[in-house]
Formats: structure tokens, C-alpha cells, sequence
């Protein structure tokens, strides 16, 4: 998928979650027992402000030469590797939410 593509799609989702934010926070509060308040205003604010930066950056994606010496070129190159994900358990969440 082209880059500028990409990003518009992101922006798009975030969009529908901002539409959507009452339907999203209700099913969120009976899927783990937190506040709807907290599911509304911190859950949902903060995942459409995490799609929206990555939806900024989507294009953004360059490489970088490195200095060595002059008889040798390094360079990085930045690629999308797909889809990452990551499961922590409510449980861990909650434990740091007490401590601040």
C-alpha cells in the first residue's frame, strides 16, 4: 500500500473511533469492568491520539547515511515490517494505575 495511502486510511480510523466513541467506550466498560468515564476520556482519547500520530508518520518512513570512513557507505533503511501486537493482562495495567 503506497505510504500517503496508508495514512489516509489511519486518519479515516480514527475518525470512525471518534465517531463511534460511546458505542466503543460502552462495549470496553462491559468487556473489563472499568469506569465508562475512564473508557470514554482516557482509553479512547488515547488510542485515537496513538492512530493518529503512526497515521502522521505513515509517509514519514526515510533512511539515513552514516559516516564511517571514505572507503566504505552505510546506510539505514527504514521499512514497515506489518502488522505487532502485544497482549498485557488487565491485571498488570491496573497494578501501575495504583501506583500513581
Amino acid at each position: 500500500m503506497d505510504t500517503n495511502d496508508r495514512a489516509d486510511l489511519l486518519f479515516k480510523f480514527a475518525q470512525l473511533i471518534e465517531e463511534h466513541s460511546e458505542t466503543l467506550a460502552t462495549i470496553e466498560t462491559w468487556d473489563n469492568g472499568k469506569p465508562y468515564s475512564v473508557s470514554l476520556n482516557d482509553d479512547l482519547t488515547g488510542v485515537v491520539g496513538v492512530i493518529k500520530y503512526y497515521a502522521g508518520y505513515a509517509n514519514k518512513i526515510h533512511g539515513t547515511v552514516i559516516d564511517t570512513s571514505p572507503n566504505k557507505l552505510a546506510y539505514t533503511l527504514r521499512e514497515p515490517l506489518g502488522v505487532c501486537g502485544q497482549i498485557i493482562p488487565y491485571e498488570y495495567i491496573f497494578r501501575l494505575v495504583r501506583l500513581y
